[in-house]
């Protein structure tokens, strides 16, 4: 019973803090200008708390996306947010949990595809399923900027026609604007890994790569891989600036 009562508490307590969000940011922004953080600042003006979307713009070879984001009914962990991040050859859903004590918020229960050919227009091919993907943000109500971590699974990933098989992918973003993205392949044509590295407000970053055995990637690839990399071993050390930005 005294759960039961808790946990109704809890519910109302939630939709009242819903309905004191329901306004815009454009109101957040006249009502407290200066009790937002910095990380609140890309956010269009007629983006809710409960419900809105950003358009990202496309650079270069990476398309347009729009990352939106739905309230569903609190719970007694706190309030629950239904996110997806949508474009050309991207398609990502996942939950975001904000506890009503909130330190860091949680992603959670995230899936979804990005086809490789579509965003990146390189010799890299197919589509990357992800599954599992789950994370946490921290510095979401003072920092200027969030931090967090991103922990995945990746498979059906190829290469020029030739699998690479799947493995794990782990993400870290600092509160110095530092980023990192890795991956970790085996059952493919040749285990391998690779990072990139960046960091914000910059459009750029380094990839360094690892592939054991070159002489299993298809000719295509390797011809394209020769450019920018280093033999080591039977395989190749892969160093590459990449720029998405103008």
């Amino acid at each position: 019973m005294i759960r039961f009562l808790l946990l109704m508490i809890l519910f109302c307590l939630g939709l009242a803090g819903a309905a004191v969000w329901k306004g815009q940011m454009h109101h957040l922004r006249l009502a407290v200008p200066d009790s937002l953080p910095g990380w609140t600042a890309p956010l269009p003006d007629d983006a809710g708390v409960l419900s809105g979307r950003m358009k990202l713009a496309a650079h270069r070879a990476l398309p347009a996306t729009e990352l939106s984001w739905q309230a569903v009914l609190p719970t007694a962990e706190g309030m629950l947010w239904d996110l997806r991040l949508k474009g050309r050859g991207i398609d990502l859903t996942a939950e975001l949990l904000l506890p009503w004590w909130p330190e860091k918020a949680v992603i959670r229960g995230g899936d979804g595809a990005v086809d490789l050919a579509a965003v990146t227009g390189s010799v890299l091919e197919g589509l990357i399923a992800l599954d599992g993907i789950d994370g946490e943000i921290a510095g979401l109500t003072g920092a200027q900027r969030i931090s967090g971590t991103l922990a995945a699974r990746a498979r059906g990933l190829s290469l020029d026609g030739a699998a690479l098989g799947g493995g794990p992918v782990t993400g870290q973003l600092g509160e110095d604007g530092h980023w990192s993205l890795g991956l970790q392949l085996s059952g493919g044509l040749s285990d391998g890994e690779a990072q990139i590295d960046g960091q914000l407000p910059k459009l750029s970053g380094l990839l360094t790569a690892v592939i054991a055995d070159a002489g299993a990637l298809p000719p295509k690839a390797r011809r394209a891989l020769d450019a920018v990399s280093t033999p080591e071993g039977r395989g190749l050390r892969i160093k590459l600036p990449l720029r998405w930005g103008r």
